[in-house]
């Protein structure tokens, strides 16, 4: 791989991965019991992310293993569920924080 294409794909590589490792972090919280169900939106956005991403390293470079056209339609639904959910974890890790001050 030319010196290139691995700095036009290793963003989007470590990007993939940290997103895939955050959302991996928060089902494991919630399986502790160490926070509660709402984090499974975190990670349900995260992994989404993390696939987001991953689309954008194959598609990257001057000699993508496919051309980011041949994507798109799909990368922007991807992205729209993606948001939508995170800020839906927003929402509700917000109320949660609320909640728990109320106390």
């Amino acid at each position: 791989m030319p010196h290139e294409d691995l700095i036009a794909v290793a963003p989007y590589a470590m990007l993939s991965v940290a997103a895939a490792s955050t959302a991996v972090l928060f089902s494991v919280v919630v399986s502790l019991h160490v926070r509660q169900r709402h984090m499974l939106l975190g990670a349900t956005a995260m992994a989404l992310l993390s696939l987001w991403f991953a689309a954008l390293a194959i598609t990257s470079g001057p000699a993508p293993m496919v051309r980011r056209g041949e994507l798109a339609d799909g990368l922007r639904w991807l992205a729209l569920a993606t948001a939508l959910i995170w800020i839906a974890w927003l929402a509700t890790y917000t109320s949660a924080m609320v909640s728990l001050r109320r106390r």
